[in-house]
């Protein structure tokens, strides 16, 4: 592969990483029918209704599922862009005496 096709397949490893991310938050997060809707409205009488309290353990949870993402996305471009006969660091050369 050339360095263009190699570009194009770390930008689709992101997509793919970018859908996998919003499909693990609907399914562990978002229950079906608590997504809209009216809030704070009860005609004709005083009641008012507040939001759910925020879960600081959830934002935590999906803060972690993105950043592991991030960095599965980054070490599949890194296998991919590497060069051919890339090993890793080179040993530091030793003059001949």
């Amino acid at each position: 592969m050339n360095s263009g096709q190699k570009a194009i397949v770390c930008v689709a490893i992101g997509a793919v990483m970018v859908v996998l991310g919003f499909a693990a938050r609907a399914w562990w997060w978002e229950t079906p029918g608590t997504g809209g809707g009216w809030f704070n409205y009860a005609p004709n009488n005083g009641v008012v209704f507040t939001a759910d309290p925020v879960d600081h353990g959830a934002i935590v949870t999906q803060a972690l599922i993105w950043i592991g993402l991030v960095v599965v996305w980054a070490a599949a471009c890194l296998f991919v862009l590497r060069t051919k006969g890339d090993t890793g660091p080179e040993a530091p050369s030793t003059p001949d005496a």
